[in-house]
């Protein structure tokens, strides 16, 4: 439960990174008043880092249950006005996650038969 926990802590500061990011950039210019929406997400930072280690080991130590609800997770904190490019990013993700599952599946057997 804590690998899911630091996982998703970490997740909730980049998606609010990336909603800052957005929202600065929505008219074109950056300003000071734009700094406001960054403000907003500093008390996610210590969380998502400070006892956050490595997060590839943590992902492989969630449970299938885990990973699977992370990844929706992710999936979701992608919204844009594209739903096209949307689907697309989700899909990635989808797959990325298999092929990961799919290299330790390997690494397990090559580490049996050696």
């Amino acid at each position: 439960m804590e690998n899911l926990k630091e996982l998703r802590e970490l997740l909730q500061f980049l998606f609010g990174l990336q909603g800052a990011l957005v929202d600065a950039l929505e008219d074109g210019k950056f300003s000071r008043f734009d700094l406001l929406r960054f403000w907003a997400i500093v008390p996610l930072a210590k969380p998502a880092f400070q006892n956050l280690e490595n997060p590839i080991e943590r992902y492989k130590n969630l449970t299938p249950t885990e990973k699977a609800g992370l990844i929706a997770e992710m999936k979701a904190g992608f919204d844009l006005p594209d739903d096209e490019v949307e689907g697309l990013i989700e899909d990635s993700l989808t797959l990325a996650m298999a092929n990961i599952e799919l290299a330790q599946r390997w690494a397990r057997i090559g580490k049996e038969t050696a």
